[in-house]
């Protein structure tokens, strides 16, 4: 009887344990992000008072520990030289991590890198510029859209074909413990997207499709698979 009021007692001991545990595990968490968003704050204050040096340290600080809007502002900062030398070594790395990370404004970034070229630092090439920029404006990134139009003019069919077939299976590369900046990815992001052709364009997802300019150019309505119109 005794012997099985001690195992008894062990377990409830250890359930305790186990809580408290618990306990100061969801404290830590939630402290660290709170710390995340406290410094993410601070550089952006600084930044709007432009106090570049301050705000520099606080993005890089988080940029480190993965988070994506943290790592696009200090790729514009080394863009810009702002409260740093510029470098656009730095900047083609920290936009090539948040768009790795799912991170639009990035992706769009790393398109037109990719679309431009810049020497010593990135190859010109059409078809990542395409794959990084059909990833962007799945997310709604307009701007993303108005690049592809024109590297899409450089594509065979077949070529835009191949790289929406493989933006269809890319999903977000999370680094880490990122304490803050996850959300900053859509709902609907690459990772859910269903791509396919449509012999006049590509469908995305459920909102958005991909097709040439002159494929609606005199058009006043468009009808999309039967489900609904959309104007322009």
């Amino acid at each position: 009887m005794s012997t099985s009021y001690a195992g008894s007692n062990f377990k409830m001991k250890m359930i305790r344990l186990f809580r408290i545990g618990s306990g100061v595990l969801v404290a830590c968490l939630m402290f660290t992000q709170n710390a995340a968003l406290a410094s993410w704050e601070e550089g952006v204050d600084a930044f709007k008072r432009r106090d570049f040096v301050v705000a520099f340290g606080e993005f890089k600080r988080l940029a480190e520990q993965g988070h994506v809007e943290a790592q696009n502002k200090l790729g514009l900062m080394y863009l810009e030289g702002f409260g740093v030398r510029k470098s656009l070594h730095q900047y083609f790395y920290w936009t090539r991590r948040a768009a790795t990370q799912g991170y639009a404004k990035s992706q769009t970034d790393l398109g037109a890198l990719y679309y431009q070229g810049t020497s010593g630092i990135v190859d010109r090439d059409p078809i990542k510029a395409y794959f990084w920029l059909v990833l962007a404006e799945s997310q709604g990134e307009v701007p993303a859209a108005w690049i592809r139009e024109a590297v899409e003019r450089e594509l065979s069919v077949s070529q835009r074909v191949e790289i929406l077939e493989a933006a269809r299976s890319w999903a977000p590369q999370m680094e880490g413990n990122a304490p803050l900046g996850r959300g900053t990815v859509s709902p609907d992001s690459p990772r859910t997207l269903r791509i396919h052709s449509t012999g006049s364009g590509f469908s995305l997802n459920r909102t958005n499709i991909v097709t040439n300019a002159h494929v609606i150019s005199e058009c006043t309505q468009i009808k999309v698979g039967g489900r609904g119109t959309a104007t322009v």
